[in-house]
């Protein structure tokens, strides 16, 4: 059974190498040149990898340290949903503030954020570790929110960068990530390994699983001197006060609820990523059962690489023309075909190989998934309130995952939920395609299909030139 995942790892590796290659950058490329894009892009990915790498670090030990601490499976629950349901109603608030406070400092606010949460876990006091779980719950709001405006915002507004060009930085961008897992999961438990956890005083303790923590503050660290050497700043819609921050954030759910652009793309966020984190949880059990022990790190390691693989082979399509919402769809096909197999074929003993496949297929389309949504996040969202809306699309999905930990049902039943999920988001991707209201962008801009070598762009509607 052991050669079966290393089989399967290696397979991954030979799947993710040829496509690895053919999304690689070419000098030719239009646009690929263009004045001051390496400094950006390269200032851009060092700050992401550093800080993904810190993230990635800490993640799998974060369980095995609550449970080596003595705390109970329902107590760890609950530390895990006070961290979404933190994420979710202070994130409401955090995309606002990052457009009027400065997206550079809401970066740096990040670092901060997840410092404070790694220390915490040097104490074995449930109040403590609470306070940890919210700093991080703020942290997760940020990051994936602020970076990406950012990065937007410096592309096309202050360098005036080509679509191309950020749809490839973006495919790079979580390539990346998923590399820097890879890598991340090694070193960690090199690491974990070299210290076992040992109490110091009072409820003070040090080594074991606490080290990939203390690394992830060294690497935090990093980051934040960095960025802060690095970045320029740049805002959204700048607010003269705090209420105006939450004035700010009314009117952007207005925006949200009246245009069905944006209703659409926040039910296909929330979908979509709250399925991805209630995976999270659930693709363990799924396949450690009584006669099926496999190696979670190389199981791991399988993941992240068919996640960098999915990322690639949407940098490759979108080089051959094909439109972001379009990659959009195929990777929520991908993913509902995916999730479709353990509720057809059941979550048996005997099954769990078919299951490994299934559940490696969806994080595939994981790795297609969030490049091909940048994009059109970055299409469809005006500059004044990117960060603000980002965080919008994000809020249901927090309260989606609350509420399934809340509910612990059998897992079958938490498989059937997630399929139907997937189909859902499946057919509001495929009517935010299709209805003519919605395929239009900003200022009554389309999506168009480029040809052989171009990247898909907003172009102005027909009424909107016949107007003109």
């Amino acid at each position: 059974m052991e050669l079966f995942w290393t089989i399967s790892c290696s397979l991954a590796l030979l799947f993710l190498l040829p496509l690895a290659y053919n999304s690689r950058p070419h000098p030719s490329e239009d646009g690929r040149t263009q004045q001051g894009h390496p400094e950006l892009q390269s200032s851009f990915m060092i700050a992401w990898s550093l800080c993904v790498l810190a993230d990635w670090f800490q993640g799998p030990y974060l369980y095995a340290l609550y449970s080596a601490f003595g705390y109970s499976h329902s107590d760890i629950g609950m530390l895990f949903m006070v961290g979404f349901a933190t994420s979710g109603i202070c994130g409401m608030c955090v995309g606002a503030f990052a457009d009027s406070y400065g997206r550079k400092r809401s970066a740096l606010l990040y670092v901060g954020l997840y410092i404070v949460s790694c220390l915490t876990k040097h104490v074995n006091n449930f109040g403590v570790l609470m306070i940890g779980r919210v700093a991080a719950g703020l942290a997760t709001s940020l990051l994936f929110s602020v970076f990406e405006s950012w990065l937007v915002y410096e592309y096309r507004v202050r360098r005036g960068c080509s679509q191309q060009l950020l749809s490839y930085t973006f495919s790079l961008m979580y390539a990346l990530n998923y590399l820097v897992g890879i890598s991340a999961g090694v070193l960690a438990q090199m690491l974990v390994e070299t210290f076992p956890l040992r109490h110091v005083f009072g409820s003070f303790y040090v080594g074991g699983s606490i080290l990939a923590f203390d690394a992830a503050i060294v690497i935090l660290i990093v980051a934040g001197v960095f960025m802060y050497l690095k970045w320029d700043e740049n805002y959204g819609h700048q607010a003269d006060s705090i209420s105006s921050v939450f004035t700010d954030l009314a009117n952007g759910i207005r925006i949200v609820c009246r245009d069905p652009r944006f209703t659409l793309c926040t039910v296909i966020v929330s979908l979509f990523e709250s399925c991805m984190y209630i995976f999270i949880f659930s693709w363990t059990p799924l396949l450690v059962t009584k006669s099926s022990h496999p190696p979670l790190g190389i199981v791991f390691s399988t993941f992240m690489m068919a996640c960098a693989g999915g990322a690639a082979a949407v940098r490759i399509w979108m080089e051959r023309g094909c439109a972001a919402p379009s990659l959009l769809f195929v990777a929520i096909f991908i993913a509902t075909a995916a999730m479709t197999i353990p509720n057809v074929v059941g979550i048996a003993e005997g099954n769990v190989k078919i299951n490994f496949f299934a559940l490696t297929l969806f994080e595939f389309s994981v790795g297609m998934y969030f490049p091909a949504m940048s994009l059109v996040k970055s299409q469809i969202v005006d500059e004044e309130r990117r960060a603000t809306l980002y965080n919008i699309f994000r809020m249901p999905m927090n309260c989606i995952v609350v509420l399934v930990l809340c509910w612990g049902g059998r897992l079958q039943g938490i498989f059937t939920l997630l399929n139907a999920m997937l189909f859902c988001a499946l057919c509001s991707c495929a009517l935010f395609m299709t209805t003519e209201k919605i395929g239009m962008g900003v200022g009554g801009m389309k999506f168009e299909r480029a040809g052989p070598g171009e990247q898909a762009v907003l172009v102005p509607h027909a009424s909107q030139e016949a107007s003109a």
